[in-house]
Order: structure tokens, then sequence, then C-alpha cells
């Protein structure tokens, strides 16, 4: 009775964990991380094109200040919507980092249901004589190591996929709409300060991206895993 109980229950979680590591590295094939990392990488890029001239007083150039007004508010319309189409990219690899993260959260408690499973099926049995229930508390308590390792990679990259999450959320949720709004001070009132203002926060976003992309790079995210 306790060897088929031991084939039966141990079993059937094994093979859970089994199924479960398909999963991973299924989701570990499609790089999603990568993939948005990249994709923040390149907006940044594109970001660093669209610099609005700051102005003193009147708007600059020699010609008739009508015509420079056209070309500075053109520029500003290509910058918007430049930096739109930037914003509507990461906001898809932000719904996909949410179900991503939702995903490994699940995987997670699925293993730990199963290391626990596993370690009452060896204490219900620990001291049980025969040598086949030998073999095979010691075959389950090396799969509660690998549940254990499987634990360890899913809080890994759950953490990867929530950093990046919240650097996308701060950008869209923060920076960027206050890029937005020195832009429309400029353009309603063509006030210096908000020029430079504009023009800061560009930066500022850029410099956001670029740290966010480069800690992923870096592996920078997964030290918070273990903490």
């Amino acid at each position: 009775m306790q060897v088929n109980e031991l084939a039966l229950v141990g079993g059937d979680l094994q093979q859970k964990i089994a199924d479960i590591s398909e999963i991973i590295f299924k989701m570990d094939g499609d790089r999603l991380c990568d993939r948005v990392s990249d994709e923040i990488a390149l907006g940044a890029a594109r970001l660093e094109v669209i610099r609005i001239p700051a102005v003193s007083g009147k708007l600059p150039g020699k010609t008739s200040g009508k015509i420079t007004q056209a070309r500075l508010l053109e520029k500003i319309k290509k910058a918007e919507l430049l930096a739109e189409e930037v914003m509507n990219s990461l906001a898809h690899y932000q719904t996909e980092l949410y179900k991503a993260e939702a995903v490994y959260i699940c995987l997670e408690e699925e293993l730990g249901k199963c290391r626990g499973g596993l370690m009452q099926i060896r204490q219900k049995y620990n001291g049980s004589s025969g040598s086949l229930t030998a073999r095979r508390m010691s075959d389950l308590e090396m799969s509660e190591m690998v549940a254990q390792r499987y634990i360890y990679m899913t809080k890994d990259r759950r953490q990867a996929v929530h950093t990046l999450c919240e650097g996308i959320g701060s950008l869209r949720g923060n920076t960027y709409p206050l890029w937005k709004g020195a832009v429309m001070g400029a353009v309603e009132g063509t006030v210096t300060e908000n020029f430079g203002r504009a023009e800061y926060l560009r930066r500022a976003i850029i410099e956001e991206m670029k740290k966010y992309a480069a800690a992923y790079k870096n592996g920078l995210f997964y030290e918070k895993a273990y903490k």
C-alpha cells in the first residue's frame, strides 16, 4: 500500500512539476523581456530625434514670424505623434508583461504546492523499511529539490517582468504626460521656460528608458528576487 501511494501520489506531483517546467521554458523561448527591453531602447533612440528648439522672446528665424511659427508647430506636432507612437507600443508590451506576471505568480504557487506535497509524503513514510521505498523516497526528495529550483526561476522571471512593467507604467503615467503638458504650454504661449522644460523632460524620458533597458540587459532586475 505504501509503495502504491508513493507511486501514484508522488508520481502525480512529479508530472505536474514537469508540466510547469515546460511552461517556463516555453515562456523563456518567447523572450518577452528581451523584446520589451529592445523596444524600450529603440523607443529611446527614436525620441532622440524630436528635439524642440528653445526660444527666447519672439519665435526664432529670419523669415516672417508666421512662417517660423508654422514650421515650429509642425515640428512639435511630429514630435507629439512620434512620442505617442512610442508610448502606444510600450502600452502593448505592458499588457503582455501584466499577463506574464500573472502566469509566473500562478506557476510559483503551484510549484510551492507540489514541493509541500512531496515533503508531506516523505515525512509520512520516513523510516519505512524496504529498498523500493527507500529508492522512491530518494527520487521524491530529488523532485522536491527540482521544484525549489523552478521556484527560484519563476521568482527571477517574475521580478524582471514586474520591474519592466513598473518602468513602462512610470514612463506612460508620469514622465510622458509631464512632457506633453510642457509642449502644449510652449505651443499656446511660446514661452521660453515651456520650451526648455519640454526639452528637459524629453531628455528625462530618454534617460529613463535607457536606464530600464540597460538594467535588464545587465541582469540587475534579478537581484531583488532573492531578497
